[in-house]
């Protein structure tokens, strides 16, 4: 494999927009964590869940309407977040 001068320099920019966008992606599901719970308490499913959010206007990060993928990776997120 090629080496390169620039190579490193590279790689530590896209390890520092990974980890920004990690805390970016952090801080917006934090945002959701007490929707998300009242949903769950109220016995939602994650389809009824994803309904209501774009029912109620609830956009994703990137201010588009719910999937079931997207709304998943939300709760794992908080999962994580709230278990360290």
């Amino acid at each position: 494999m090629l080496e390169c001068e620039t190579c490193p320099q590279i790689s530590a920019n896209l390890k520092h927009n990974t980890d920004e966008r990690k805390v970016q992606a952090d801080v917006f599901a934090s945002k959701l964590l007490g929707v998300i719970q009242g949903m769950e308490a109220r016995g939602l499913s994650q389809r009824e869940m994803i309904a209501e959010l774009n029912l109620l206007g609830v956009k994703t990060a990137k201010g588009k309407e719910w999937s079931l993928i997207q709304l998943q990776r939300v709760i794992k997120r908080l999962t994580n977040i709230t278990t360290c």
